[in-house]
């Protein structure tokens, strides 16, 4: 079998539903403030706080009082990594009021994954400014 005809295969069907697609269009429109924001959380420790909480999580109270930020700012960067489930809510959580954070299987792998790491790096490093100007690169 040819391999290279083999590998485009998967590409000749659109069978993904309306809904799905939709999702998937979502996270493309957000996705430089989703890197950003995730971003945000690793390098001002918060990450790093959530994943330490283990299994009983950690509320937005608690994490802001550990990284010396306002609640909102913590809430809204764990709202944004929940949405991309770096993070989820933990099974500890009783109420909206006291949302525990736990890492999720995501955020594991931006923390703790070398490859991860690398890419996230280097697309920050590397690539993220200069992504801004890609169509009149892709143009001249």
């Amino acid at each position: 079998m040819d391999k290279s005809k083999y590998s485009f295969d998967k590409y000749k069907d659109d069978s993904l539903r309306a809904i799905d697609a939709r999702f998937e269009a979502q996270k493309i429109a957000f996705a430089p403030m989703t890197f950003q924001a995730i971003r945000a959380m690793i390098e001002l420790g918060i990450l790093n706080l959530i994943e330490d909480s283990g299994d009983d999580g950690i509320t937005i109270a608690d994490l802001a009082k550990k990284t010396n930020l306002t609640e909102y700012g913590v809430g809204v960067l764990c709202e944004m990594a929940l949405g991309m489930n770096v993070v989820r809510l933990s099974q500890n959580s009783t109420c909206q009021k006291d949302e525990r954070y736990v890492l999720g299987k995501t955020g594991w792998f931006l923390l703790n994954d070398t490859l991860t790491k690398v890419n996230f790096n280097f697309t920050n490093d590397i690539c993220y400014k200069g992504a801004f100007k890609l169509k009149e690169s892709v143009i001249n």
